[in-house]
């Protein structure tokens, strides 16, 4: 999945703990190699579709990649923390919801659970980016289920929540280049879905928590 989303579901899922910074942190973790190696790439090599799919298969076949996604590794590193630093300990929460998410998620690139012992990996038939295994469908139903929710969200929270806030902002910096990376290569449906409707809504979250005060 996009980041963003990783991101996103992350902070729904655990909102009402008081470590969810860390969860949300830890949930953006795994994709830092990802999306700074593609940002090189798309500077010297251009910001097309056609570049997108040549490059980012091999991204993921990266160690760092493999260790960023190991169910292994990130189990390994919890354990560690809960021995050592139970502080750091959600962090691998959200590093683990990242994992579970991509294995249901990929399709070509997908991760190896259990590397670097094996490498097996999760064939998922759902795909969020190659339109050949359903990415629009799975697209269009996250994005629908995620307006939902912040939309309950707009309705629900009352006071400054400065996660949120840090996060929506996380997003609409994410969001924008896609947008215009979408509709470049005249991927409409996507850019509205996975781009512009979403957007909206981080936008009005980010309003709404910015003009809030904080609990007393």
């Amino acid at each position: 999945m996009d980041t963003f989303w990783h991101a996103f579901w992350a902070y729904i899922l655990f909102r009402k703990k008081p470590y969810v910074p860390l969860v949300v942190l830890g949930s953006i973790l795994p994709d830092l190699a990802t999306l700074l190696t593609l940002g090189l790439h798309f500077l010297t090599q251009g910001f097309g579709w056609d570049s997108f799919t040549a490059v980012r298969p091999a991204i993921r076949d990266s160690v760092f990649g493999y260790l960023a996604h190991s169910m292994v590794i990130i189990v390994a590193l919890a354990i560690l923390s809960a021995l050592f630093w139970k502080k750091a300990l959600p962090i691998f929460y959200g590093m683990g919801l990242h994992a579970i998410m991509d294995y249901a998620t990929h399709y070509g690139d997908n991760a190896y659970p259990l590397y670097p012992f094996s490498t097996w990996k999760i064939v998922s038939p759902i795909s969020f980016w190659e339109t050949t295994h359903y990415s629009i469908p799975f697209m269009i139903v996250n994005t629908l289920l995620a307006v939902v929710l912040m939309i309950y969200l707009l309705h629900t929270i009352k006071h400054k929540d400065n996660t949120l806030l840090g996060l929506m902002l996380f997003c609409l910096a994410y969001t924008l280049p896609l947008i215009v990376f979408f509709v470049i290569n005249s991927k409409i449906t996507e850019a509205i879905m996975n781009g512009i409707i979403p957007l909206i809504f981080f936008l009005w979250l980010a309003r709404k928590q910015l003009f809030l005060r904080s609990k007393a």
